[in-house]
């Protein structure tokens, strides 16, 4: 069995979606011919709420545990010397512009320095063969070109995001300071691409323009959901008093939020035996938070802090329909909560629309509803509401051989075969 050095900023307990990747790679490689290490580092048990609690220092030891299908090493959380994480000097900016200049990126989550000699040691004590890289933060991208070219060992490099999703725009406008910051990332993620043998991606258009900076393969890996942990999340009873709508997770000031009030406003007015609840929502900002109960009556409406992952599930899977707001604009912006969505099978009303991934996504799986127009998505909601008032129930029609590929595990397996054909 092919012994592979997985390195990721985010595995749990952090509670973020980023998280369940990697982690996804380490429970199931085995079955595929893949024995994972994992090196990550101490995160706190319990809600992250922002990027803000990803940037202190944590942890005193390294820490490695066998669990059942890999072995995990944990790092304290350290900065390179001379960074100090909560200046606050007028300096600060110049500071940040000179260590991109010289290749230390996004040093706020500095693994490169915390994750390099722990790294080394595993690879002079084991035989590695592949070593897998789960970016962002990009230092990571880094640290893995780095070992590559001095092991000699094959480097794979997946990608969750870019440093700036504006390049994901249909017609990007950005600013000086966009302009400048992706000419320095670019220049420093051709040198560290050099040597990768595979770039995975969460979707083909993000994979489109890192396509730019290596000439290796390239393949498309979705985010998905936890086959088993989402049967039985699916199998929850749905609540029965009242109709219920769930947001689940962060929005943000990119997205419409100003459609998705309208649109609730004058559904409620229309039918008022309803809930809308936004779990974990408040870690998004005042700002969001303040639009939403500016529009939707407080007998309406329920907005929790940020919660442990189950919880927030189940209390997710006891609603009538699940809402996301596409990306309007953009290209290849899925969020992990679309697929855990589809794996908890209930209906979906994208509004509006993103007229790309999202809606394709729907369209492949009949997982729900797309409405492009307020009055769209009022109509939408109006005759589940009615079907559920008449009925009791809202009928799911999810095609689910469909839904069933993109399980966590079944992407697994496809990026496990990819690497092993390398």
């Amino acid at each position: 069995m092919k012994r592979i050095l997985i390195i990721t900023f985010y595995f749990p307990p952090y509670t973020g979606v980023a998280g369940y990747r990697p982690l996804s790679w380490a429970v199931n490689f085995k079955k595929h011919g893949l024995s994972p290490i994992v090196v990550t580092r101490h995160w706190e048990k319990g809600g992250q709420n922002s990027w803000l609690d990803s940037v202190p220092p944590y942890g005193t030891e390294v820490e490695k545990t066998e669990e059942p299908f890999y072995e995990i090493y944990k790092t304290p959380h350290r900065h390179r010397r001379g960074y100090q994480w909560n200046d606050k000097s007028i300096f600060r900016s110049v500071k940040y512009w000179m260590a991109k200049l010289k290749g230390h990126i996004m040093i706020d989550a500095d693994s490169y320095t915390s994750f390099k000699p722990i790294c080394e040691k595993i690879i002079t004590e084991n035989k590695i063969d592949y070593i897998l890289v789960s970016s962002g933060p990009l230092n990571l991208i880094r640290l893995g070109h780095e070992l590559s070219s001095k092991y000699k060992i094959p480097f794979i490099a997946d990608f969750r995001d870019t440093h700036n999703n504006n390049l994901l725009q249909h017609n990007p406008r950005l600013s000086f300071h966009e302009k400048v910051d992706k000419k320095i990332f670019e220049y420093w993620l051709r040198k560290w691409l050099r040597n990768v043998v595979l770039v995975t991606g969460v979707s083909q258009p993000l994979l489109n323009l890192m396509q730019k900076l290596h000439h290796a393969k390239s393949k498309l890996i979705f985010n998905g959901y936890e086959e088993s942990l989402f049967d039985e999340l699916s199998a929850l009873p749905t609540t029965s008093d009242r109709f219920v709508i769930t947001i689940l997770g962060n929005l943000y000031q990119r997205q419409d939020i100003a459609f998705m009030t309208a649109g609730f406003k004058e559904f409620i007015t229309q039918n008022p035996d309803v809930l809308i609840q936004f779990v974990g929502t408040t870690g998004s900002g005042n700002k969001i938070s303040d639009k939403i109960k500016a529009a939707i009556p407080a007998a309406n409406l329920l907005l929790t802090n940020p919660k442990l992952r189950l919880e927030a599930l189940s209390m997710t899977a006891r609603s009538h329909v699940l809402y996301y707001i596409g990306w309007k604009g953009f290209r290849g912006i899925y969020s992990g909560k679309i697929f855990e969505y589809l794996g908890l099978q209930r209906n979906i009303l994208l509004a509006p629309s993103d007229n790309d991934v999202n809606a394709a996504l729907i369209d492949e799986t009949k997982s729900g509803k797309v409405a492009d127009s307020i009055e769209e998505m009022v109509a939408v909601l109006s005759g589940w509401y009615q079907e559920w008032k008449h009925t009791g129930r809202l009928q799911y029609e999810g095609n689910t051989a469909a839904i069933k590929k993109y399980t966590r595990e079944k992407q697994a397996e496809i990026l496990a075969e990819t690497i092993l054909a390398n």
